[in-house]
């Protein structure tokens, strides 16, 4: 798609992302059949850690930053309306992050594995490659839903890294490509070898969310990623600490970074604070980026929004190992009241 200008073209009602209650219903069905549980609040509370992370910041954010650096958020412009292939891929990276940062054994093969290799171009643009996501969308147009998102990653497709294929008969991905997005879909997949290389580092686990206090609990102790898909717009201006006011309609998936309920961001602005990453660059977006009350600033291209908006989204969260379990979320070498 040509000089495509994601703030232009959504706010003029382009759609990205929409809901499917038959993809929503598959998706559920999956995550039974493989043992999950399609009900956030369940896996929280089977779990123990519902509740966790009240009253406090927590800056999932700064996880992808230790390990990755800061260049890897928010990562390269959509240059098609492939919106929710880019939520759910960083919401795949957050929780790869999660995985290398806390050197957690992997459930199956017992082993800490260690971070992979990829080139400082591909950190870039963003670590996880979005297209080998897109690639499995139900049809040859732009738009999708992350439900459907979800699975294919759990299912067809996976996380696959920011890196060149081509010994291995796979395409470069180092560079975030529109074309090569936009190219194949379900009806038309792509080769076979590439298919092979997509599927070999697939998410193992996945769970839909319901309103802030979920999200809130996920980021606080689940090890995960979370993305969202929305019919919610936010302003292209930020205050002096990242908010974002919510403004207009945007058919749209992006990814969450951040939870703030600490009293004095209570006070301010009515309720807690979700940081969202989104996936139109760094300079869509103008304004303040310090949190409040520290010396950290909120990455290019993200916002703070009223955390009860998420009651008006499609939220899911993605782990890349097989389970919840509780990780440490310390406050990575942060300063300030936290």
């Amino acid at each position: 798609m040509a000089d495509f200008e994601p703030f232009e073209e959504y706010s003029r009602g382009f759609v990205g992302a929409s809901w499917s209650p038959a993809a929503a219903e598959s998706f559920a069905s999956y995550l039974i059949r493989s043992g999950g549980d399609p009900y956030g609040g369940n896996v929280a509370s089977d779990w123990g850690f519902s509740g966790r992370g009240e009253g406090e910041l927590l800056l999932n954010f700064r996880v992808v930053e230790k390990v990755w650096g800061k260049d890897a958020i928010p990562g390269p412009a959509q240059v098609r309306g492939d919106c929710v292939s880019h939520g759910c891929g960083n919401a795949c990276l957050f929780a790869l992050s999660h995985e290398i940062y806390n050197r957690k054994p992997d459930e199956k093969t017992k082993r800490v594995e260690g971070k992979p290799e990829v080139s400082k171009r591909g950190v870039s643009q963003g670590v996880i490659s979005t297209e080998a996501i897109y690639n499995f969308r139900g049809h040859s147009g732009d738009g999708w839903q992350c439900a459907e998102a979800a699975e294919m990653v759990c299912t067809r497709t996976g996380v696959v890294l920011r890196n060149d294929y081509g010994d291995r008969g796979g395409p470069d991905l180092t560079n975030y490509s529109g074309s090569i997005a936009g190219k194949y879909y379900r009806g038309n997949p792509p080769p076979k070898s590439w298919q092979a290389i997509y599927a070999e580092h697939q998410a193992r686990t996945a769970t839909n969310l319901k309103g802030p206090d979920q999200v809130r609990d996920f980021l606080a102790a689940a090890n995960c990623g979370i993305f969202f898909c929305s019919g919610l717009g936010w302003s292209k201006t930020r205050d002096e600490n990242g908010y974002a006011k919510q403004t207009g309609s945007w058919s749209h998936s992006q990814s969450i970074g951040a939870f703030d309920s600490r009293p004095e961001v209570v006070k301010k602005y009515g309720e807690p604070l979700v940081l969202i990453i989104n996936s139109w660059g760094s300079h869509w977006q103008k304004g303040g980026r310090r949190i409040l009350g520290t010396d950290i600033d909120i990455p290019e291209g993200s916002y703070w929004a009223k955390s009860s908006l998420l009651n008006k989204c499609s939220v899911i969260a993605i782990s890349s190992i097989n389970g919840w379990p509780i990780g440490k979320l310390p406050t990575y070498g942060a300063k300030g009241n936290i």
